[in-house]
């Protein structure tokens, strides 16, 4: 599977290069936010002031990466996860590739990553795969983007990496 993966990145590189139009290769910085929500468990009561969905998840991501031209761009990812009910803290750094499917005033994309997670307690590492589509949207006036979109994320860990949390999450980035 991992030699699938390396195999999917390798040729998509190769052949985002090749198609290279004078387009000048950018480094950015982006910042992120996602979190998962689920329906508040407790219940409701009339002088609560609890909410009907609660976040279960949230992740906050820094990325450094490359557009290598106006579709396909990559990034290296350090993120921290955390999750409340299993009550669980992890460090993740893997890479991604992101291909612009819509390109016109605003892009549409789908992304990939895969990588490495480490945590504490029992549960201290396991790999990470994520998919991903969403928007982009480009600010006028100032060289600046915002991504928003879904996520769907599988952490796998424990003995043989048989364990696995499965989330799916709304994600709001800045690209800078």
């Amino acid at each position: 599977m991992k030699l699938l993966y390396l195999q999917i990145f390798l040729c998509v590189t190769f052949i985002s290069v090749g198609q290279n139009d004078d387009f000048d290769r950018q480094l950015f910085y982006k910042i992120g936010i996602a979190a998962t929500l689920t329906l508040n468990s407790e219940g409701l009561s009339s002088d609560d002031d609890s909410s009907w969905i609660v976040p279960n998840a949230l992740f906050v991501k820094n990325t450094l990466g490359i557009a290598i031209n106006k579709r396909i761009s990559m990034g290296l990812n350090a993120e921290l996860d955390w999750h409340n009910k299993p009550n669980l803290l992890f460090f993740s750094i893997y890479p991604d590739i992101r291909y612009n499917i819509i390109q016109k005033d605003d892009n549409g994309f789908i992304r990939f990553g895969y990588g490495k997670m480490f945590g504490k307690g029992e549960l201290n590492e396991g790999t990470l795969y994520k998919i991903g589509i969403g928007g982009e949207y480009f600010h006028e006036h100032i060289e600046r983007s915002t991504l928003f979109g879904l996520e769907f994320t599988q952490k796998s860990f424990g003995f043989k990496e048989a364990d696995k949390l499965v989330s799916v999450s709304i994600f709001l980035e800045m690209i800078f």
